[in-house]
């Protein structure tokens, strides 16, 4: 009796870990190995260079992860007045930097910064979805470009 009952335990245990476990809170997450470079000019201190190179990757990671794109054409009497491409790339990121690398690039100093990133896009996906329901409503999605770039800004 008392062996059913722990074994009992155990599977709810399990069970309970299982169903809390990151990555089913996170939703759809992916596993992204970026590259960020940047080539530091004279003013640029190392901190900066390696900001701005760990900035590129978590951009170039958001990208590998998924990017939605929109093109928008506009013809009037038969001539092209406007054409629009926008592009979404976003997601929540935890970010582990594996690699960082200093080199002379010609006369300046580069920095690369090797980055494993844990992406959850579901909050692109519905962003997506919404932005297809509401195609007319360009100002919402530069409104969001506008907000990512903030972000963005205030992360690095």
């Amino acid at each position: 009796m008392n062996n059913t009952l722990i074994k009992i335990n155990v599977i709810a245990i399990f069970s309970i870990i299982l169903i809390l476990s990151p990555s089913s809170l996170l939703g759809d997450t992916k596993v992204v190995i970026a590259e960020g470079k940047y080539v530091m000019g004279d003013l640029d201190s190392k901190t900066d260079g390696k900001r701005l190179a760990l900035m590129d990757a978590k951009r170039l990671a958001l990208e590998k992860a998924g990017t939605y794109l929109e093109s928008m054409s506009e013809v009037k009497n038969y001539e092209l007045t406007k054409d629009e491409v926008n592009s979404l790339a976003a997601g929540v990121l935890s970010v582990e930097v594996l690699k960082e690398k200093w080199k002379m690039s010609g006369e300046n100093l580069m920095v690369t910064v090797t980055i494993k990133a844990t992406i959850n896009t579901d909050w692109l996906k519905d962003r997506i979805e919404a932005l297809r329901a509401n195609r007319e409503d360009v100002g919402e999605f530069k409104n969001i470009q506008a907000q990512l770039k903030a972000l963005q800004e205030e992360l690095a």
